[in-house]
């Protein structure tokens, strides 16, 4: 029951919920007491928190004999044929130089065949050069994907906090979303990723608690995605609370607003909460024509809808509240989009289908002639 509770975000307190839980009779009519310890209401905790969630995994890592690290190469097969290699391209027929596309490639792939080992042959060994192999947003890619590697260890938490303090902001940024991978569905008392993550969106200071580095808008972003990340599915009003800054406040851009607005919708998904879809639509009314088009306001759009995931009519209310809006109805920019949304909602009338089948028909009947 506990793993359960932990695999749908449900938050319980066992200590105090048993203890104010009313528990059934017995056939003798009086009431039953449970006899837990407190080690074991500890252990309950774990597990409803996905503590042990990277430990179990392991334990089928082993089962399967999947505990050896694999590389990048061994998925590409690159030794079969040279042209099959991702990372490595000729420059005169000869010499064998990187490409930068490939080694964005061979971090992913890397990170996505080694997700949750701990370990790799590319970023884990002391004297790795991986990261100084890659350039500028490349670099983020990589520092991220140390998180997904160590996904769901939050001892590991030290893999990703090495990152905060480097020169580079790109690296900063990856440390940041490593943070919200490692900690991605888990629940603990201490709650480290969001003690770090939340001194990088302090709205009063241009620093962080954690580094003395500035603190960018491009960690800003990162901050906010990886809280997104780390707390998806779990409804949690504090974390949420940590967001609407960067929607009420038009100050802080556009870029940032819509990553909050899709971080809210990770993590209040289909909870229908009406205070986060109407910072939101807020936020979408105050903006210029300019700020309308920049390409991630999508973000704020796909954010609304996942606020209302699974709730049925409940998003009419905020439907209403995006028609009212001049600026979208003027640049067109979600018109079509909306319309067609909301087409799609309206039940089907008789005529309409009837219609459709006379079309089929009439459709079968040119193929009969045809044929």
């Amino acid at each position: 029951m506990a793993l359960m509770l932990g695999r749908h975000h449900a938050q319980f307190d066992f200590e105090e919920d048993l203890d104010d839980a009313e528990q059934p009779p017995n056939d003798a009519g009086s009431h039953i007491a449970v006899d837990i310890d407190d080690d074991e209401i500890e252990q309950l905790q774990e597990l409803s928190g996905n503590g042990r969630v990277s430990d179990f995994f392991g334990v089928l890592c082993r089962e399967l004999d999947m505990t050896a690290p694999k590389t990048p190469e061994d998925i590409y097969k690159s030794h079969l044929s040279e042209t099959a290699s991702t990372a490595l391209r000729r420059d005169d027929g000869s010499a064998a130089v990187e490409s930068a596309r490939g080694n964005l490639a061979s971090t992913y792939v890397n990170a996505f065949v080694n997700a949750a080992s701990g370990q790799d042959k590319l970023m884990t060994p002391e004297d790795s050069t991986w990261l100084a192999r890659n350039k500028d947003d490349a670099k983020l890619a990589v520092a991220a994907s140390v998180g997904l590697q160590h996904l769901w260890n939050e001892d590991e938490i030290s893999a990703a906090d090495k990152f905060l303090h480097a020169a580079d902001e790109n690296v900063r940024a990856g440390g940041l979303l490593a943070l919200g991978l490692i900690g991605t569905g888990l629940t603990s008392d201490t709650d480290p990723v969001y003690a770090v993550l939340s001194e990088y969106l302090d709205t009063t200071s241009s620093t962080s608690g954690v580094s003395d580095k500035p603190v960018t808008n491009r960690m800003k972003a990162s901050s906010i995605f990886a809280l997104g990340v780390a707390y998806s599915g779990t409804g949690r009003e504090d974390v949420a609370e940590l967001l609407f800054p960067y929607l009420q406040n038009a100050e802080h851009g556009m870029e940032l607003a819509t990553h909050a607005a899709l971080a809210l919708g990770f993590i209040l998904v289909g909870t229908g909460a009406e205070l986060a879809a109407a910072v939101i639509v807020d936020r979408l009314m105050v903006a210029s024509s300019l700020e309308l088009q920049h390409p991630l306001v999508k973000h704020a759009v796909l954010g609304l809808g996942l606020l209302f995931l699974g709730q049925g009519d409940a998003y009419q209310a905020t439907a209403e509240m995006l028609q009212a809006l001049p600026q979208v109805a003027a640049d067109g920019q979600f018109a079509d989009a909306e319309e067609k949304f909301l087409e799609s909602r309206k039940p089907k009338s008789s005529d309409e289908g009837d219609s459709k089948e006379e079309s089929k028909g009439g459709m079968e009947d040119i193929d009969e002639d045809a044929a």
